[in-house]
């Protein structure tokens, strides 16, 4: 940060902040993770980054939904949604989805969850990003577990194992393969 400040990079600045803010958030410190994701936006219209803007919205939307203001998180997250939209920006509009899926798992309101993963996975899907629809696909099975919707949660679980396949990705290997260990205790193998 102090690089940033000292050589006047404004947006280097707002992009460090945007990241403390997010790290604040994953480690529980919803005070200090608000006040660096205000400030990186604040920084962000100030320089009229447009893509920059929507993604701090969404960042500050998410931790708002997750343990904060979960209205105001909401109406953060729908302004990040449009914003991407009015630019048809697939990624980012994708990315708000999964994001406030994920907040709204976390926050224990399943349905929303559901209806904003399974949003997201079809974004992620018509731009051929096999691996984060993979990742949403986990997060739906999850989701669907939780519901009790074990088809649901099954197809799902399927989705990701075929999406995945192949990805190199170790976290959702190692992922998929718990998965399949706790299906087979749960079905009364050895």
């Amino acid at each position: 940060m102090e690089r940033f400040r000292a050589i006047e990079d404004r947006r280097g600045e707002a992009m460090t902040l945007n990241h403390m803010g997010s790290l604040a958030r994953s480690q529980g410190d919803l005070d200090a993770g608000r006040a660096h994701l205000r400030r990186a936006l604040e920084l962000r219209r100030e320089l009229g980054e447009k893509r920059a803007i929507l993604m701090s919205t969404m960042s500050l939307g998410v931790l708002e939904v997750s343990g904060g203001d979960p209205a105001h998180g909401r109406e953060l997250l729908r302004e990040a949604h449009a914003r991407a939209e009015a630019v048809d920006d697939v990624p980012a509009m994708a990315a708000v989805q999964t994001e406030w899926g994920l907040a709204e798992e976390r926050r224990g309101e399943l349905e929303r969850a559901e209806r904003m993963l399974d949003n997201g996975s079809a974004l992620w899907n018509v731009q051929l990003l096999r691996r984060f629809e993979g990742w949403a696909q986990i997060a739906l099975h999850d989701v669907r577990e939780r519901l009790d919707d074990q088809p649901g949660a099954q197809r799902a679980l399927d989705a990701a194992r075929e999406l995945l396949a192949n990805s190199e990705d170790r976290a959702a290997e190692r992922y998929l393969a718990t998965k399949g260990l706790l299906s087979e205790c749960k079905e009364g193998a050895p």
